[in-house]
C-alpha cells in the first residue's frame, strides 16, 4: 500500500473504476457503510479522526486504504493528497452535534466542523464527480405542515442545522461551478444497533434504551405528544448505496415514512424489556408539539428508496445487541 508522499498513483492501487472517500468511515454510520460497500466493484479510502476497528482494518486493506486525519488542518490533508486527489465519488459524514444552553460557546465550533471541515477537503479533491451529502431534516426547523416534503422551508432552530444548511448552500455553489453531482440527503432521526459517539448517546433511543435495561422509568419532560420520524441504521445505509450506484443532482429526504410520539417510543421500549416498567411524564405537553415526519417519496422515484425496518422491529434489534 501506498503512503502520502511521492507521485500520484495511476494504475496499480487505483484501478477500479469508482473510488469513493468516506468521511466518518469509523463511525455508527460510516463503519456500516464500508462494511456494505466490501463487496462493491470500486476502490475504498476512509477517512476519520478515531481509529478503524479490526474488521474496518481488514476491508480496507482488501479495498483501499484507511486516513487518519483532522479535516480542520488543512496540512494534514495535503501530507495525504496523494491518496486523497485521486476519488471520483465522496461520502460525506463527518460531522458534529453539539448540545449546549450556551449558544455562543458552541457556535464557532459547530460551524468550523461541520463547514469549514469540507471546505479544506474539497481543496484536494479535484477528480470528484459526485459529492453525497449526509444532511439533516434539522434544515427545516419549526415544521409548517407534515409530513415534510423538500419544498418545506429551511428555517434552523439549532446550530447543528443551521450548520447542515450553510453547508448546503456551499456545496450547491460549488457543485455547480465544478459542474458535479450533488446529493444531499436529508435524514430524519438513525437509529440501531452500534455505538452512538459524542452527543448522539443523548438521544432519546440509546438513552430510554440505558435507563431501562437498569431498571429504572424513563423520563419524558413536556414533550410526550411531540411525534419524530426514526429510521432505522440499515436502511439509512441502504439509502446511500443506492445514491452510489445511481448518481443524481438533487436534494432528497430520507425517512421511515411514519411516526411515534416520545411517550409511544419510550412505552414500546419498555414493554420489550421490562412491561413493568412505566415511562414517567415531567411537566406539561407543548400547546403546539413538532411534528418531525419526511415525505419519502422522491427518495422513492429518484433512487427508489423503500424502507424496510419498522419501529417495533428496529428497536428489538438496538436492544438485543445492547443486552449482549
Amino acid at each position: 500500500m501506498r503512503e502520502g508522499g511521492g507521485a500520484s498513483p495511476s494504475i496499480g492501487f487505483y484501478k477500479m473504476k469508482e473510488i469513493i472517500l468516506i468521511t466518518g468511515c469509523c463511525g455508527q454510520i460510516g463503519s456500516n457503510l464500508v462494511k456494505k460497500l466490501k463487496n462493491y466493484d470500486a476502490e475504498i479510502i476512509g477517512l476519520d479522526i478515531s481509529p478503524p476497528s479490526e474488521e474496518l482494518k481488514k476491508i480496507f486493506d482488501d479495498k483501499g486504504k484507511f486516513i487518519s486525519c483532522n479535516l480542520l488542518d488543512l496540512n494534514e490533508l495535503k501530507k495525504n493528497r496523494n491518496l486523497l486527489e485521486p476519488a471520483t465519488k465522496l461520502v460525506h459524514l463527518a460531522s458534529v452535534v453539539e448540545d449546549s444552553n450556551d449558544v455562543l460557546s458552541v457556535a464557532e465550533k459547530t460551524i468550523r466542523l461541520n463547514l469549514f471541515s469540507t471546505i479544506n477537503l474539497l481543496k484536494i479533491l479535484p477528480n470528484l464527480k459526485q459529492i453525497c451529502f449526509s444532511s439533516s431534516m434539522m434544515v427545516y426547523g419549526s415544521t409548517k405542515y407534515s409530513p415534510i416534503d423538500e419544498s418545506h422551508i429551511t428555517n434552523p432552530i439549532n446550530l447543528y442545522g443551521l450548520s447542515k444548511k450553510l453547508t448546503e448552500d456551499f456545496l450547491k455553489i460549488y457543485s455547480k461551478e465544478k459542474s458535479l453531482d450533488l446529493s444531499i440527503l436529508r435524514f430524519t432521526s438513525i437509529y440501531g444497533p452500534g455505538k452512538y459517539s459524542g452527543n448522539s448517546a443523548k438521544r432519546a433511543i440509546p438513552n430510554f434504551i440505558r435507563v431501562v435495561i437498569e431498571g429504572k422509568s424513563p423520563n419524558i419532560f413536556g414533550n410526550y405528544k411531540e411525534k419524530r420520524d426514526y429510521l432505522f441504521l440499515d436502511d439509512a445505509i441502504e439509502a446511500i448505496y443506492l445514491t452510489l450506484k445511481k448518481p443524481f443532482s438533487d436534494i432528497i429526504n430520507i425517512g421511515s415514512g411514519e411516526s411515534v410520539t416520545i411517550l409511544e417510543l419510550a412505552s414500546t421500549i419498555c414493554k420489550i424489556i421490562n412491561p413493568a416498567i412505566k415511562p414517567k411524564i415531567e411537566g406539561e405537553a407543548k400547546s403546539n408539539p413538532l411534528n418531525y415526519l419526511l415525505n419519502i417519496s422522491k427518495a422513492k422515484e429518484l433512487i427508489g428508496f423503500d424502507p424496510n425496518v419498522k419501529i417495533v422491529e428496529g428497536l428489538k434489534l438496538e436492544i438485543k445487541n445492547e443486552i449482549q
